[in-house]
């Protein structure tokens, strides 16, 4: 896994860390940020989350927050229901601070037998009245992709019955804690490679003022990172 840096280097080699490792995490002002966001442009289109902690009665269905609430979050992919999700999650706190983790643990590191088992499992996801069926790997441009969600994808053959009794205490075995105790922390997800989940709650007063900014870097379909990388 990837070390936190205090002074990063070039952003492209932190996103190509990122490629290499599953996660990187450093500190960034506001105007890095902009020039990191224009260099994750020539990767994919980016979408942007505004991540608070909600109550239940306050969150929309089908969400974790509609499921948790205010608890933690169990280890997941970002946009697991989507037949090609993000290729990297950017989270960062700006000018917020707060004791509550974010947990990061690497799917493409499982045990060899497991990660076999991951790679041939299939899931049902269920939206309104049809059903869909997801792998839970997957070929793009030459990278192998992993997704993860126990929550709303359904086991649909004994592959994934198993990941579903072995991954999740594999991932928390394996687990890297991200700490958003220091303001404009930012940290590069490979959403292809990685699950995170969110940790358990310090104070109550830290559950109203957790804020979080993620980005979603949306690979272009003929874009092969690692050449653009190379590239940069």
């Amino acid at each position: 896994m990837a070390e936190s840096r205090t002074q990063p280097p070039s952003f492209w080699s932190i996103i190509k860390e990122a490629s290499a490792t599953g996660f990187v995490s450093f500190q960034a002002t506001a105007p890095d940020l902009q020039i990191l966001v224009r260099l994750l442009r020539q990767i994919g289109s980016i979408t942007e989350t505004d991540l608070t902690i909600k109550p239940q009665s306050e969150a929309r269905v089908n969400t974790l927050s509609h499921r948790y609430g205010a608890s933690e979050f169990p280890f997941h992919t970002d946009f697991a229901f989507r037949p090609r999700p993000p290729r990297y999650i950017v989270l960062c706190n700006e000018d917020q601070e707060s004791a509550r983790e974010t947990l990061i643990s690497s799917l493409a590191r499982l045990p060899k037998q497991i990660a076999e088992k991951l790679a041939k499992s299939t899931w049902h996801l269920r939206r309104q009245s049809r059903s869909f069926e997801l792998g839970g790997s997957l070929l793009i441009d030459r990278q192998r992709a992993f997704r993860w969600d126990n929550d709303f994808l359904v086991p649909a053959n004994d592959h994934a019955l198993s990941c579903l009794e072995e991954v999740p205490q594999l991932l928390s075995s394996q687990q890297h804690r991200i700490s958003w105790t220091i303001p404009n922390t930012v940290v590069i997800i490979d959403n292809w490679l990685c699950a995170h989940a969110r940790g358990p709650s310090a104070s109550r007063r830290d559950d109203h003022t957790r804020k979080l900014k993620r980005l979603e870097v949306w690979q272009y379909a003929g874009v092969d990172v690692r050449c653009a990388l190379e590239q940069g």
